[in-house]
This record gives structure tokens, sequence and C-alpha cells, in this order.
């Protein structure tokens, strides 16, 4: 059962008492009156031995003489009063007068006794001092524990914390895999839907060919297509407007739509063959989807006796000679799924090749591949070019591409693709 403590109970001896005085007949005096009432008591007849005691652990009250050689009794509780706050000094001395009491009380000593008195008055003043004493060091002690114990708390309560915050992230990306396993599979489904439709097989009489397309994430929105006839073949290049999921399923689009037209009248003209192909984007886009994405291109028939025939705007087409000269053929007219009708001014031109002619055909992702604020651009292409238009189509296409890819250190901004073609007349269709 809890119950007070007494002030008596708080300060009953065993306890320490460090009794300081210069006259060895008052320290024996007092000493001894003080180990009869119970007190363990060190002595000190100096200022600075007295200093030296007063380290000692488990003391409860100094008492010292206010007047002596080496220090006064003022001194020495501002020198114990520093090195322990707690600990109180009672000032023993057969002065009279009132300015020592007071100069001691404004120090803050705890008490002030006369020695001629002090058999009467002592006793009261130790018990009242050890037992404020024993109630400071105790108050200190308790807040000390509450203070480790607080920072326990604060460290398990940052620990749990801590754990919670944790398993609260991993919940989080659980769940947001768990969210975006579906979205990831229908992307690579896609994926893979644009790689499988994309040519496998190059084999046109008379043309050395070798493509090659780099997404700049995991669907393109890049187009291109090489479709064998009897008499030469259909090529295609394009670009749609930005690039990921939406462009690929765009890309999708233009390649169904376009196979579907191709094999309807194999023997049109390319500049017969867009207009359709942009209605039906038109009408799919805009009209249905409310979308406003559109494409750049460009639509090629190439015919064995060296003819290349084109319609439809996209890059430059690079043409280069045997010999290693170097030019750029403008394609022209609309881009396809910004306007319903395109007819107009929409016609196919012609290029004659000659024997060992190099055609380049690109997306912008190429000249436009940055390192830093610098793209590749035209002039480092037509370089490049020129530079390897002697080797053949695939060592020229891995070259050019390599050569991208090192500048802008293999981070494309946009999808990149290339087509390389060497008209070759003696070659002979594969199988």
């Amino acid at each position: 059962m809890a119950f007070l403590r007494t002030t008596q109970e708080t300060a009953s001896p065993p306890g320490k008492i460090l009794l300081i005085d210069d006259s060895f007949i008052s320290l024996d005096a007092v000493s001894a009156f003080l180990e009869d009432m119970g007190w363990t008591v060190l002595t000190a007849q100096s200022g600075i031995d007295a200093l030296q005691v007063a380290s000692t652990p488990g003391l409860d009250v100094v008492i010292s003489d206010l007047n002596m050689p080496d220090m006064n009794g003022i001194e020495v509780f501002r020198r114990i009063h520093a090195m322990d706050p707690l600990l109180p000094v009672i000032i023993l001395s057969e002065e009279g007068a009132m300015a020592p009491v007071l100069e001691s009380v404004h120090a803050g000593v705890f008490d002030f006794v006369p020695k001629s008195d002090h058999t009467r008055m002592l006793p009261a003043a130790v018990t009242r001092a050890v037992a404020h004493c024993r109630i400071l060091r105790e108050n200190q002690r308790l807040t000390q524990d509450l203070i480790r114990v607080n920072e326990g708390l604060e460290q398990r309560v940052a620990e749990q914390a801590r754990l919670l915050e944790e398993r609260l992230r991993r919940e989080a990306t659980l769940e947001r895999e768990a969210a975006l396993a579906s979205l990831r599979k229908e992307v690579e489904i896609a994926r893979r839907i644009q790689t499988s439709i994309l040519p496998t097989e190059h084999g046109v009489h008379g043309l050395e060919i070798a493509a090659r397309m780099a997404t700049a994430s995991e669907v393109g929105g890049d187009y291109y297509d090489v479709r064998p006839t009897a008499d030469g073949c259909w090529l295609g290049i394009g670009d749609v407007a930005g690039h990921g999921l939406e462009a690929g399923l765009v890309m999708l689009m233009i390649q169904s739509g376009l196979s579907s037209l191709i094999l309807h009248d194999p023997d049109a003209l390319p500049h017969q063959i867009l207009p359709a192909l942009n209605t039906m984007l038109y009408q799919n886009l805009r009209l249905r989807m409310g979308r406003d994405d559109h494409a750049t291109l460009t639509m090629l028939r190439f015919f064995s006796d060296g003819r290349l025939t084109y319609a439809g705007a996209h890059e430059d087409i690079i043409v280069c000679g045997k010999g290693g000269e170097i030019r750029t053929v403008p394609t022209h007219g609309t881009w396809v799924g910004i306007s319903e009708d395109i007819h107009h001014g929409l016609e196919s031109r012609t290029l004659k090749l000659a024997e060992g002619d190099l055609v380049v055909l690109y997306t912008d992702g190429i000249p436009e591949a940055r390192c830093g604020h610098e793209c590749f651009g035209m002039p480092r292409l037509l370089a490049e070019v020129e530079k390897r238009h002697h080797l053949p189509v695939d060592e020229i296409l891995s070259g050019i591409m390599q050569t991208v890819f090192e500048y802008c250190s293999g981070s494309l901004q946009d999808d990149a693709t290339m087509l390389v073609l060497r008209y070759a007349p003696s070659l002979t269709q594969k199988p």
C-alpha cells in the first residue's frame, strides 16, 4: 500500500555529511555530535581539502565554517555548487553580525547555524537539508529515467512508424504492380503484334534490302513495309505523331489498311493507294475516336527495271550513286489523317535508279537523336551514308544505327527506323 514519507523519514540516517572547519577542536566536537545522531561524517580542515572530498559519492550535505585561512565558507559553497548544484551547504560560524548571514543567503547557502547553538539548531537544519537534497536527487533520477523511457518510446514509435511505412509502401507497390500487370500484358501483346507484322524476308528481284526499327518505348509509332510484287515490290516508310502504345496502334491501322489496299490492287501507283488509307484513318481517329493523331507517310513502288515511284509526305529520300555522289529528293503531299480528302495535288513521281545506286529511307528519330541539346542532324547522316556507300546494305544499316546510338548514348527520344536499298539488276530473287 502506498503512503507518504515524512521529512524525518526522508532525511534519516544513514547518510554522509562533509564537515569543514580549520579548528580541530570545533571539527572534533561537531563531528562527534553528528556521528552520535547516526551520520557518517567526512572531515576537512581547509577549503582545498574539502573540494576534493566533496566528490565522494552519496554525499547528502556539506557543513562549512565561514572563516577559514585559504577560502571562506561562501567561496567553498560556490565551488561545491559548481561541482554539484543539488548538494546543500550549511554555514556554521560564531559570527553574530547580519552581513555574513545575508551574504550566505544571497549566495544561495541552504542555512546558517551559529556554532554556539549548534546542538539545538544543527539537527533540524541537517534534517531539512538532507531531505531537500535527497528529494532533488530523486526527482533528478526520476526525470532522467523518464527521459530514457521517452527516448526509448520515441525510438520504438519511430521504428514502428518505419516498419508501417515500409509495409504500406510494399502493399502500394503490390497494388500498383497488380494494376499495371494487365496493362503490361496488353502492351506486350501490342509489341508482339507490331514486330510480328514487320517484314521478315526482303527478297526482291533486283534490289538488296536491309531494314531496322528501334522504338523509344515498348511499342513504336514508326512504320515500314516491304511487299514483293511480280515486277518489283511495294515499300512504305512512315511515322505516327508521338510514340508508345497509342502511336503503335495507329501504326497498326496504317499497316493493315495498306496491306488490304495493296492486295486489292497490286498494280496501283502510290498516289492511288494513299487517299483511301487517309479516309480510313480520318474516320477512325477523328470521327470515331475523337483524336487528332496523324502520320507522315511515303509509299514507294519499285520496278525491276530501276524505276522508283513514290508519293506522300515524309522525310527526304537519300540517293547515293555508285561513285559516292549523294543527293536528297524531297517527298510531297499531305500528312495522312489530318483532312478527309487528300486527292488535291497528290501525284506519283519517279526516280530512275542506275545500277549500284543506294536509296536510304528513314524516320525523323535518326536525324533528331540528341546529344544534350544538339541533334544528330542531316549533315551527319549524309556523311555516314557517303562514307559507307560501298559496303553491303546490312553493314551500312548497322554502322549508321550504331553511330546514332553512340551519339545519343543509347537513349532515343523518338522511334528510329531505316531502310537501305541498293539497285542490283543482276540480283536473283530469293525463293
